[in-house]
């Protein structure tokens, strides 16, 4: 794919300059702006990911009124986080807002507040907070230095800059990085965002976003939150009870009930069913996430098959970056690797190494890419660890997620695979490598 230019300093200042100034007399009262409390923020963050903003408005103060700090919410009932979030839709973001709470209290220091990291890297180590979410927080609560793109952001940029609609992710961020002006981060994203929301809409430019929500009404999102809260208004309920009153058949509201409970939202007992009562419990001393990918489209990616020791993996991926760059392929993802087998200690392991690429324009990917191969991964439900720290020292997670699939009764689908989301590349120490550990499962 051929990339356009980046953007030259003159044409970055003259769109800043324009952008910056109608902002100045145009921008919207919202009540997290009036905070910079890092905490805050990213109730705001998550409260705004497929949420409109005047749901979230009232809403967000009611919460952060509610739960001011960390602490306040790592310790509040799962029923009551979810009656707060009701309206709202997606109900596991407020389970998953907790569990990203109760973890950065659990690793802040006794006797101090807790506090959320300060870094990129350490931000996503948290459970449910991905790149957008992380360079958010630190652009909003700390005006860091950082481009943040969203699918407003994105919308401004190539309706002002006139780029294809289909430009990569990666090439997009680059465009919004040259973008930036220094010192002014926390302005600018306002600016670009409420640019987007009051001026650009899709409605206007005609861009679409890059994925588009699926009709609400009589989907199984609709049901489950019909589902859910009818268990917080009328407190546990009998299977055949919960279906007669939803008018759903017994067999559909037993998967809605299943699926929830694998979110970790309720539980069932005594023959009932109920809100959850606690967080997920951890397995092996970690904490293991149920995610469900399985409905995303599988992708192509481009895997470098090993048989031999463990130390040979960094060699292996930086050999599948040069197949990757004699091929002219764009990654579209962390590198990850694959493993088939247990190594025995000191001995060899059968692996591969691959990554997610951008496919031709005709939507294909080569066979063969050297010795390297493409193939479309079909994506499963997972079961997920993050891991914090050196490579070497994932043994914990390994355990966890092989734990937590046989404590549910789950048949390993694959391989399990480490996804290398924040490396030594990133510019950070060992100690803040940030590793997920996936094992797909069925059920």
């Amino acid at each position: 794919m051929v990339h356009p230019p980046l953007p030259s300093s003159r044409r970055a200042r003259a769109l800043q300059q324009r952008l910056l100034t109608w902002y100045a007399d145009n921008r919207r009262d919202l009540p997290w702006r009036h905070t910079t409390d890092p905490y805050a923020v990213l109730v705001s963050e998550i409260m705004l990911q497929q949420t409109q903003v005047p749901r979230v408005a009232p809403r967000f103060v009611e919460w952060v009124e509610a739960w001011p700090d960390l602490e306040s919410l790592a310790a509040a009932p799962l029923v009551d986080v979810l009656q707060r979030w009701q309206g709202l839709g997606y109900n596991n973001r407020a389970r998953r807002l907790q569990e990203c709470a109760a973890a950065a209290v659990a690793a802040s220091p006794a006797g101090r507040p807790a506090e959320l990291p300060r870094t990129e890297g350490g931000l996503r180590a948290l459970p449910g907070i991905g790149p957008y979410t992380a360079r958010a927080v630190l652009v909003f609560a700390h005006n860091d230095d950082l481009a943040a793109v969203d699918a407003n952001v994105r919308r401004v940029l190539i309706h002002e800059l006139g780029l294809a609609g289909d430009l990569t992710d990666a090439r997009l961020q680059e465009v919004a990085d040259a973008l930036l002006p220094r010192g002014r981060s926390r302005d600018w994203h306002n600016a670009l965002m409420d640019y987007g929301s009051l001026v650009l809409t899709a409605r206007a430019t005609g861009i679409a976003p890059r994925t588009r929500q699926t009709t609400f009404e009589g989907s199984r999102r609709q049901k489950r939150a019909r589902l859910l809260r009818r268990l917080l208004e009328g407190g546990p309920q009998p299977l055949a009870e919960l279906a007669l009153a939803l008018g759903l058949p017994l067999d559909e509201t037993a998967d809605l009930v299943d699926r929830l409970r694998r979110d970790g939202l309720v539980t069932e007992a005594d023959g009932a069913v109920s809100v959850a009562s606690r967080r997920r419990r951890g397995y092996a001393d970690v904490m293991v996430y149920d995610v469900d990918i399985a409905a995303v489209p599988a992708r192509p990616v481009v895997s470098l098959r090993r048989h031999g020791p463990l130390a040979d993996i960094g060699a292996a991926m930086r050999r599948l970056r040069e197949l990757l760059g004699e091929a002219g392929l764009e990654t579209a993802g962390p590198m990850m690797a694959r493993f088939y087998a247990d190594a025995a200690p000191g001995g060899d392991a059968d692996y591969d190494v691959a990554i997610s690429v951008v496919p031709h324009p005709d939507g294909s990917v080569p066979d063969a890419v050297g010795e390297a191969r493409g193939e479309w991964l079909p994506l499963h439900h997972v079961l997920e660890a993050v891991h914090r720290g050196p490579h070497d020292q994932m043994q914990g997670a390994w355990s966890a997620v092989r734990e937590a699939c046989g404590a549910l009764g789950y048949t390993p689908a694959g391989p399990v695979t480490e996804v290398y989301e924040v490396t030594r590349a990133d510019g950070v120490p060992r100690d803040q490598y940030v590793t997920r550990v996936q094992l797909p499962y069925a059920r």
